[in-house]
């Protein structure tokens, strides 16, 4: 039951009896979520989740971590490298500059033009088209 939910959680329903090999690499990327979903882990650890997905999936897959971390107190934790969606999805955000933690808070505090012109040594406003 738990997997069948968790399948149908990440619209990976179809892909139930494709050999993981055969997977496009969103599809995997469905697939290892539903694994840790049907888990019920308190706290998901995920490195750029969104890699290899299409705009639309990106967004469904984000949209979908959202609503797991409001309905079920899940707690997530993710690298990720794409600012907009950084920026949509994160209650808070952490930066590293030099292996070191630069500054964390939330998004609306972090994602200044200025400081991410700084934080990727950018001309100043060039960061804007990101944010």
């Amino acid at each position: 039951r738990a997997v069948t939910q968790a399948m149908e959680l990440v619209d990976a329903t179809a892909l139930r009896e494709t050999p993981f090999e055969s997977l496009s690499d969103g599809q995997r990327q469905r697939v290892m979520l539903a694994r840790a979903i049907c888990q019920e882990p308190k706290v998901l650890l995920l490195d750029e989740p969104t890699s290899f997905l299409d705009l639309k999936h990106k967004l469904d897959f984000l949209d979908l971590l959202r609503r797991l971390t409001r309905e079920r107190g899940l707690a997530v934790v993710m690298s990720i490298h794409e600012l907009s969606l950084a920026a949509r999805y994160s209650d808070r955000v952490l930066c590293l500059r030099d292996g070191r933690v630069d500054r964390f808070g939330p998004p609306g505090e972090i994602f200044t033009g200025s400081y991410i012109d700084a934080l990727f040594d950018l001309e100043p406003g060039s960061a804007e088209i990101f944010l």
